[in-house]
C-alpha cells in the first residue's frame, strides 16, 4: 500500500469517528471497530497512537505490511506504540 493511500485512509477513518451523530448529549460516544493495516513508520505510528488514544475508536487489530524495515524492527515499533 502507498504510503499516500495509508495516510488518507487513517485520515478518512479518523474523520468517520468524530462525524457520528450522537442522539443526545448524555448518549455515551460511540465505538468504531477499525483494524489498522499499515507499515508503521513514523506517520503511520502517530496515527496509531491517536486511534488508540480515542474513546471512540475500538481498535480490534493491527497488522503490518511490508515496509523499509525488518520484520522485528516493525513488531517493535507497534508494541512500542501500544
Amino acid at each position: 500500500m502507498r504510503r499516500s493511500t495509508l495516510i488518507l485512509t487513517l485520515i478518512i477513518l479518523t474523520f468517520s469517528v468524530f462525524a457520528m451523530p450522537v442522539n443526545s448529549a448524555a448518549a455515551a460516544p460511540a465505538s468504531v471497530n477499525i483494524v489498522i493495516d499499515s507499515d508503521t513508520g513514523v506517520d503511520a505510528a502517530a496515527a496509531t497512537a491517536y486511534l488508540l488514544s480515542s474513546p471512540q475508536a475500538n481498535i480490534i487489530g493491527i497488522t503490518e505490511v511490508a515496509g523499509n524495515t525488518t520484520v522485528k524492527d516493525r513488531f517493535c515499533l507497534v508494541f512500542a506504540v501500544i
